[in-house]
């Protein structure tokens, strides 16, 4: 179950005894250990085509889950507009032996970008070419991820420099800051 979308569901519940959830997910990207949640994955038994009703839901869920994954790695980046703005958030959705890998990310305002690439079809057959196509979005994954982590660490370690010569009684160099994004929550009837 996604921790962040539990989250924004609990936010105007206030004085109740039992905590909303959200819907489980099949899957979830995130570090071990970590609250950080980067990407989810939906699956279903049988492949019904892209217009399906089994495919529509799911690809419908799976953007809900990425905004609210963006907002929380956000506040991790302390709303640093410059960081925030180059944040991926990635998912698949699979479908008997077809995954397709979708991304979001927000490149300015609040306008939320859905990359939907092709649809893979996996082959029973291990020589087959269609497995390389599959693999190809798989490693395209691993390197979002990473790419989206390795900004969250930076973003940090720079918040960490900027606090340590404060401490030391240097002042720090003039710098210019990127201005603090704060997003709204999504609808809450969702």
């Amino acid at each position: 179950m996604s921790k962040t979308s539990s989250n924004r569901k609990n936010q105007t519940n206030y004085g109740t005894d039992r905590k909303k959830i959200r819907k489980k997910r099949n899957g979830i990207f995130k570090l071990k250990g970590s609250r950080l949640e980067f990407g989810t994955i939906e699956a279903g038994k049988e492949w019904e085509g892209e217009y399906g009703k089994k495919y529509i839901k799911d690809s419908l869920k799976l953007c809900k889950m990425f905004y609210d994954m963006l907002i929380q790695l956000s506040k991790e980046c302390n709303n640093n507009e410059k960081i925030f703005r180059k944040l991926q958030i990635i998912g698949i959705l699979n479908s008997a032996n077809r995954l397709q890998l979708l991304t979001m990310d927000i490149p300015m305002r609040f306008i939320c970008h859905i990359r939907r690439f092709e649809f893979q079809e996996v082959s029973d057959c291990i020589n087959n070419l269609l497995l390389e196509f599959a693999l190809k979005d798989i490693l395209k994954i691993k390197s979002i991820i990473t790419q989206t982590l390795k900004l969250i660490q930076e973003s940090k370690s720079k918040v960490n420099d900027l606090d340590n010569s404060n401490e030391k009684g240097v002042t720090p160099k003039k710098h210019t800051t990127s201005p603090i994004v704060t997003m709204p929550s999504t609808c809450m009837s969702f």
